[in-house]
């Protein structure tokens, strides 16, 4: 599979301008789940596979890259909080800056968590709505057709 986006699409709509970071931190891999967890759960395959052969300009820049971007952030922002080495996990420090607190990294992410499914919502709606212009796109198939979260609760019909 192909990546809809690049990475540093992903950084460009997902981050905010003061945010060091390198396009090395998002893989194809990163790209490719968030593509199939939330972008082809709404699309559904055929849909998707049209986008990725570049139908639908419209759709795929107003909708599915900022989407997906904030879900390839989503996905990612846990493993840029704690790295890896041979010595095991570290959280990444510098001189100049303080480790952030167990609340300010619940807090950042229930806050890319309420854009990711805003985007999402956003990108369903329009679909819904204009489902004539996408022949591809089978309303069945969208995952939020058929089951939402509401204050906690799962609601599925």
């Amino acid at each position: 599979m192909t990546t809809l986006i690049t990475p540093q699409q992903v950084i460009d709509n997902a981050f905010a301008a003061i945010d060091d970071l390198s396009p090395d931190s998002i893989t194809p891999s990163d790209i490719i789940a968030a593509t199939t967890r939330y972008i082809e759960a709404i699309v559904g395959n055929n849909l998707l596979q049209c986008i990725a052969e570049g139908d639908y300009p419209q759709l795929y820049h107003d909708y599915v890259v900022p989407a997906l971007s904030w879900a390839v952030r989503y996905m990612v922002q846990p493993s840029l909080n704690i790295r890896t080495s041979d010595a095991g996990l570290f959280a990444p420090r510098s001189n100049s800056a303080t480790e952030p607190s167990t609340q300010a990294t619940q807090a950042l992410m229930r806050s890319i968590k309420l854009r990711l499914q805003t985007l999402l919502r956003r990108l369903s709606d329009h679909l819904n709505a204009n489902s004539e212009q996408y022949e591809q796109y089978d309303p069945k198939c969208n995952a939020l057709n058929r089951c939402s979260i509401y204050g906690g609760y799962i609601q599925i019909w």
